[in-house]
């Protein structure tokens, strides 16, 4: 009703003789659709989607006022602010630690965030509440991201789309299809960095969208990530890098995103072990793939290969030699929690 209302006006002015021929933009839903046959017949020039963002208001001002604005008067007069300043995101990611770095820099973007732990959880939320935008991880207990999505997109019909932006630790071509098949827009690599999602929130709360245009699968940041278990040794045990990236984004809260850290680690290794001794091969999959991500985003890149490995067997359903990983495992564990203290105590001085 209210973009009829508009549409109807605009009709009225391209209809009124008296005023020169002014540009029109109409102020749509974010997510919602532009150029119809009715938003042609009543001339209207450029679209905003709502909420309003200073980047795209010049642009399209500039635009439609038949030349770009320059330079010294938007950057004088159009505030700086984040791609995703005010935005509402929903994020639905079942581990701590990865739930804690991303929203670091959901913040740092000027996101309003909103935390689930599954799928049911994310359905709930968007029950309930209005959002820009849900970042999905695809592998969660309950409901996955997948079949999340899938059930988001029966549930809008024909109504207003949410972008959906996956995050998953696969990086194949075939992966990716599986989550525009699912009904998600783009496709985040983890561990996400910052940059990336920079680039996927403007692409996706700055202007309307016709459908999926999802990125072609992004390098995932952890070096190492392909070597063969006979490789391990020559990955360092912490990235410095990673940290310095940590304690810029969090700040003081660093010191209990590791502690989180080193705490679930503990236990999804108690799991693994449980699950190697059962012979329970999905387990062993899930605290593996689990695991793996958690130890990329505190930079832990020896691990992460090693669970990258402990991933595989499980997917291939071949644990012959998972017992001698599985104890490598827990011995780089104790590295890694030296390594860390070691980091957060020389950067404390």
């Amino acid at each position: 009703a209210e973009r009829e209302a508009a549409l109807e006006l605009a009709g009225a002015l391209r209809n009124d003789p008296a005023p020169a021929r002014l540009p029109l933009l109409l102020m749509i839903p974010l997510g919602q659709r532009g150029g119809s046959a009715t938003d042609h017949d009543v001339g209207i020039d450029a679209y905003l989607s709502k909420p309003l963002r200073f980047a795209q208001l010049v642009e399209r001002l500039g635009a439609a006022l038949g030349g770009v604005v320059p330079a010294e008067e938007s950057t004088a007069r159009v505030p700086q602010s984040p791609p995703a300043a005010g935005a509402r995101v929903l994020l639905a990611e079942d581990n701590p630690v990865n739930q804690k770095v991303a929203l670091g820099m959901l913040k740092r973007l000027g996101c309003w965030v909103d935390i689930v732990a599954d799928g049911r959880e994310a359905l709930r939320a968007l029950e309930s509440e209005s959002y820009d935008l849900v970042l999905m991880d695809c592998q969660m207990p309950e409901m996955d991201g997948f079949e999340a999505t899938t059930e988001i997109r029966r549930r809008e019909a024909q109504g207003r789309r949410t972008p959906v932006v996956a995050m998953t630790a696969y990086t194949l071509q075939g992966d990716r299809d599986r989550c525009i098949a699912a009904g998600m827009d783009d496709y985040l690599t983890k561990p996400v960095g910052l940059d990336a999602l920079r680039a996927v929130l403007r692409r996706w709360l700055s202007a309307p969208q016709d459908g999926p245009t999802a990125a072609a699968p992004e390098e995932a940041r952890v070096p190492g990530e392909a070597e063969s278990p006979t490789q391990f040794t020559r990955l360092p045990s912490l990235d410095p890098r990673v940290l310095d990236e940590l304690r810029e984004l969090l700040g003081a809260e660093l010191d209990s995103v590791a502690a989180l850290f080193l705490s679930d680690a503990t236990a999804r290794l108690k799991r693994l072990r449980a699950a190697l001794e059962t012979r329970d091969c999905k387990t062993f999959f899930e605290e593996g793939h689990t695991l793996k991500g958690s130890s990329a985003n505190v930079g832990a890149v020896r691990l992460a290969a090693m669970c990258r490995e402990l991933q595989r067997m499980g997917r291939e359903e071949d644990l012959a030699g998972a017992p001698e990983l599985v104890a490598r495992v827990e011995w780089e564990l104790a590295a890694v929690q030296k390594a860390l203290r070691g980091e957060l105590e020389h950067r404390e001085t």
